[in-house]
């Protein structure tokens, strides 16, 4: 497991990267478990997913180390909608947090908006509302034809007249 969010987790192995979507169910998945999933895939948001009560068996774990993110800006959120992949991104923008909605404007995005997806909690405090942040994660998908669906794995924020944090 390389990433997690409160519905689920992203797998990595050598044939690449698929979502495992829990749903609603509380999990205990973390970062570093090496399990075994089976159960019916299917297409969501462009890609390949669990999603349909898989079969999670925790057999081992190891050490995860993160890749390096690639700086998406507003065009090529637009052009995620051309070419959906699992990616390890990092952009910044303007967040609106909506009850489970966590909106982020990218400038210089006209047909997208980013979404961090089920953020853990904790990852994304109330009072960054409106504030401007930095997103570390992965996209894994689009929903709602406009939403760019991102498994955050650090949120910043960045304070008026402040530089970006460095990586």
């Amino acid at each position: 497991i390389v990433a997690t969010y409160a519905r689920g987790f992203l797998l990595h192995d050598n044939t690449g990267d698929i979502l495992v979507y829990l749903g609603n169910t509380a999990h205990e998945y973390n970062v570093g478990n090496v399990v075994t999933v089976a159960g019916a895939t299917s297409v969501y948001g462009g890609l390949l997913q669990f999603g349909s009560a898989p079969t999670v068996e925790l057999v081992d774990n190891a050490t995860v180390t993160e890749p390096t993110p690639v700086t998406i800006d507003g065009s090529g959120m637009d052009g995620y909608l051309d070419e959906p992949a699992i990616r390890y991104v990092v952009y910044t923008g303007k967040l609106t947090i909506s009850g489970n909605y966590y909106n982020v404007a990218v400038e210089g995005a006209t047909k997208t908006t980013a979404s961090i997806q089920y953020p853990n909690t904790g990852l994304v405090p109330e009072e960054y509302n409106n504030g401007t942040i930095k997103v570390t994660g992965y996209l894994i998908g689009i929903s709602g034809s406009k939403y760019i669906s991102t498994m955050a794995t650090k949120v910043e924020l960045i304070e008026e007249g402040e530089e970006e944090p460095e990586e």
